[in-house]
């Protein structure tokens, strides 16, 4: 499989929510669609891949060239948008309430090669089976790997046998964390 070549401004993102034990993101799926697409608005960047889970999401994010070099923003509107979305009150619990659903720190890791973002998209697509959530990462409604296979056609070979194939303990330490 040869691999595509990773645009300069890309990033792998991992957001948590404050209790690890809700299931608010997928119970909450299609405001935090709407609250990417509001970001996606308001920032440009595209979602190279992604996969929601209960309480935490992985994506890798490309922002434009102009916006190369800090993924806080983008990540930052994603978050305060889902809490307007959610939270009874809205707006004010934008301010104060964003502390209380996320977790205080976003983990964002600059990826620069293009085998370091085919582990991580392996990553994603194979987190909801190491969660126990599903038995193959196609099982898992909440994954952009399903749009993958809708361009791709069956990708989720390539991606099972890297899965296999890949020391995760291997990938790059550059994560940042942004608070």
């Amino acid at each position: 499989m040869r691999l595509a070549p990773c645009p300069p401004a890309t990033f792998f993102v991992t957001l948590r929510l404050a209790d690890r034990r809700s299931d608010l993101l997928v119970r909450q799926i299609d405001a935090f669609r709407h609250a990417m697409r509001g970001a996606m608005q308001r920032m440009p960047f595209a979602i190279d891949a992604i996969t929601v889970m209960p309480a935490l999401t992985h994506m890798i994010l490309a922002l434009p060239p102009e916006a190369a070099t800090d993924a806080k923003p983008p990540v930052q509107t994603l978050k305060r948008r889902f809490v307007q979305l959610v939270a009874p009150d809205g707006r004010a619990a934008a301010a104060s309430g964003a502390a209380s659903v996320w977790h205080r720190d976003s983990w964002i890791c600059p990826l620069t090669t293009a085998l370091e973002r085919a582990r991580h998209r392996t990553l994603i697509y194979h987190a909801p089976v190491e969660a126990g959530l599903c038995a193959r990462p196609q099982d898992w409604l909440h994954s952009s790997l399903h749009r993958d296979l809708r361009v791709d056609g069956d990708v989720t070979r390539d991606v099972t046998q890297q899965a296999r194939a890949t020391d995760h303990s291997a990938l790059p330490a550059k994560a940042v964390v942004l608070t």
